[in-house]
């Protein structure tokens, strides 16, 4: 090899080393200088875990301080089963079924509980008791691959006699649900409020979850951890509700409805179905709902566990989270309480203006409209026609409605003109009175319902060949006066309608909750935090009732209670306590049932105690009603009346009896 080849050798070398060092160099400037930022961000990142921990979860008051919903720490035995062999399974198997009192078939069915990912641990008992905890625990080598972990479970001391549809439940967020509560800080892991209170007012019972940092080292050692934000408990709530109240309700109304399904139907000669129902007691002061039940109702401690029976659906097919305090339905007689009003308003009749009662009312195309069974009450007078309940007074006060509509004194014009200040009375009434509206009670499901009136039917029938069908007709009238037809209000409405009459014309949003507390967490028990805000009753609107109106209408209500011939007299024979005034309702469903059969009629009756507002009394409107349970006077009067004997004070009063449908019987 010459000198010049070694030489262009070398160079070549040279050049080979040189370009590796100038790349190595290269690569470290990049790293020190351009990367470094990133990766010391990705270096601490690696180093750096954050942790959540969850805030403690309001905890839900009645109105005098009772505990509805709270967090209670429990104990539980979870299964690790990705290292259980087969021979472990035996001897855990064998273990546990004595432990938790029964066989190894049902252990078995524990640890395989579908409900669960085979790759996470199981709770085989999710309330350890402590001498359980201590067996374990002195015998964990017959427990392979078991350990105690320790979690909060929210918890409804009165299950399903407190208000279920008003509290609500808990459960896993949804995506849904996470993706509107991102910005919140909701994670996938996190239970969030699902229906009732705990979904109104979730932002109050969750507090803040805390937030912990922890470091790990390049061995995967992990330092203690550093707290960076201690989780702050969420607000308690205080509702209006009574939970004493609320449990006399719920039993009453069960109890009215099993009474209901042993009556036989006049109609169809089968027994009432009475699939369900409510019942509402307001405070007609100021709007507080003191008691709001609903049937069939649920525990919501199985759906905050996930283990919802599998009667879940009552046997008729109605799903038990349906709030009926705020289903729509047709109201029925109980209307005519604002069909009087408007029709004192509009001056349409005098409440001393006698109509004979003949049994049925005559349109002038020979349609006619009749009383229940064809009953004559003769002459009827707005008092006695409130207190027998006469149906053909009431459809010839429709009647009169429409004549004015039409082409009355007023000469309003019909269809073809928009604003029927007399005509259009019962509607305005109805909604000066909230019905047809949202009542604002803050609760998911809250209908509007429904007021009827031409724009309603041009709306439902635009498709219809039939003109006539889109026009404000005369039976529309007569209907909507005796509360038939396609008027539809919600029991929650109507009970806040009749507190607005009760007290003299003010109507108030339906109020659940009084006051937001900070955390009683460590104080004593019953004792609340302090006030956080104070939610006072809200008024709506002032109804503008007259005195006079007023009175006129009292009297035929208290006829009904009161008098030898009211519909729900019979329900208050030898009552005693405060003045009790009302007015019973049965109404047409105008549905079928799953099984093809006409739904039956809706019970309803609703109350008002202390009608003559004194105020050393309370005054509340109570209300009743029962899908398919026939007669108003039968079953859901004599349901109000129990629960209105818990408000006199007396604790058990005797059960609910209801009363079979007389052959000839309004209401």
């Amino acid at each position: 090899m010459n000198e010049a080849n070694s030489g262009r050798r070398l160079a070549v070398i040279g050049v080979i080393v040189v370009s590796l060092f100038a790349g190595l160099l290269t690569r470290l400037w990049f790293l020190q200088v351009t990367g470094g930022e990133k990766l010391a961000v990705a270096a601490q990142q690696n180093r750096d875990h954050f942790k959540t921990n969850d805030a403690q979860r309001g905890t839900i008051y009645d109105a005098t301080g009772k505990i509805l919903a709270q967090n209670v720490t429990k104990t539980a035995l979870v299964v690790d089963r990705q290292n259980l062999t087969p021979a472990k399974r035996i001897t855990l198997e064998k273990s546990l079924a004595g432990l938790l009192g029964t066989d190894a078939a049902g252990v078995d069915k524990l640890i395989d509980d579908p409900k669960y990912s085979p790759y996470e641990p199981v709770p085989v008992k999710t309330d350890l008791t402590a001498d359980q905890e201590q067996f374990w625990a002195e015998h964990q080598h017959d427990f392979p691959d078991v350990t105690v972990a320790r979690s909060t479970v929210r918890v409804y001391p009165y299950r399903q006699d407190a208000a279920a549809h008003v509290l609500g439940y808990i459960g896993s967020i949804n995506a849904d649900e996470l993706e509107v509560h991102r910005s919140d800080g909701y994670t996938s892991h996190d239970v969030i409020g699902k229906t009732g209170v705990e979904q109104t007012f979730e932002s109050e019972l969750r507090g803040v979850p805390g937030l912990e940092k922890i470091e790990v080292d390049s061995r995967g050692n992990q330092s203690e951890p550093v707290v960076v934000r201690k989780p702050q408990a969420g607000h308690d709530v205080q509702l209006t509700i009574n939970i004493d109240v609320q449990k006399s309700a719920e039993q009453s109304l069960q109890q009215g409805i099993d009474g209901a399904m042993r009556l036989v139907d006049p109609d169809s000669g089968t027994y009432y179905r009475a699939n369900a129902g409510a019942v509402i007691v307001l405070d007609a002061r100021t709007g507080s709902l003191v008691a709001m039940a609903s049937n069939p109702t649920y525990d919501p401690n199985q759906l905050t566990a996930g283990t919802v029976s599998k009667d879940f659906f009552d046997p008729n097919g109605s799903l038990q989270l349906i709030d009926r305090a705020l289903n729509p339905y047709a109201p029925g007689s109980t209307f005519k309480t604002f069909t009087s009003i408007a029709m004192l308003q509009s001056g349409i009749r005098n409440a001393t203006d006698t109509y004979d009662d003949e049994g049925c009312f005559k349109f002038g195309n020979n349609e006619e409209r009749c009383n229940a069974r064809k009953e004559k009450f003769y002459s009827v007078d707005l008092r006695r026609a409130l207190t027998v309940s006469s149906d053909v007074y009431f459809y010839n006060v429709g009647n009169s409605f429409w004549n004015v509509y039409s082409k009355g004194p007023g000469k309003e014009g019909g269809d073809d003109v928009a604003d029927h200040p007399v005509g259009y009375a019962m509607q305005t009434v109805a909604r000066t009175y909230g019905l047809g509206e949202s009542t604002g009670v803050g609760l998911a499901g809250d209908a509007v319902g429904r007021i009827p009136d031409l724009a309603f039917n041009r709306a439902l029938d635009k498709n219809s060949t039939d003109t006539i069908s889109r026009t404000w007709r005369r039976g529309d009238s007569a209907s909507l006066a005796v509360g038939q037809g396609d008027v539809l209000v919600t029991p929650l409405q109507l009970a806040d309608a009749y507190g607005a009459f009760a007290n003299g014309g003010t109507l108030y949003t339906p109020r659940l909750v009084s006051t937001t507390h900070e955390s009683s967490a460590g104080l004593k028990a019953g004792q609340l935090g302090p006030v956080v805000h104070s939610i006072d009753p809200q008024v709506k609107r002032t109804t503008a009732l007259g005195v006079d109106t007023r009175a006129a209408i009292l009297a035929g209500l208290d006829g009904v209670v009161n008098d030898g011939e009211g519909t729900a007299a019979g329900t208050f024979v030898g009552y005693q306590g405060v003045h009790v005034v009302g007015k019973t309702g049965t109404a047409q469903a105008g549905c079928k049932n799953a099984d093809g059969t006409k739904c039956q009629d809706t019970s309803w009756f609703v109350a008002i105690t202390n009608p003559e507002n004194d105020p050393a009394q309370p005054q509340y409107v109570v209300l009743a009603m029962v899908e398919q349970g026939g007669f108003g006077a039968y079953v859901a009067a004599p349901i109000a009346r129990r629960v209105i004997d818990v408000l006199n004070g007396n604790p058990d009063p005797a059960p609910v009896r209801v009363a079979p449908a007389a052959v000839n019987k309004q209401d």
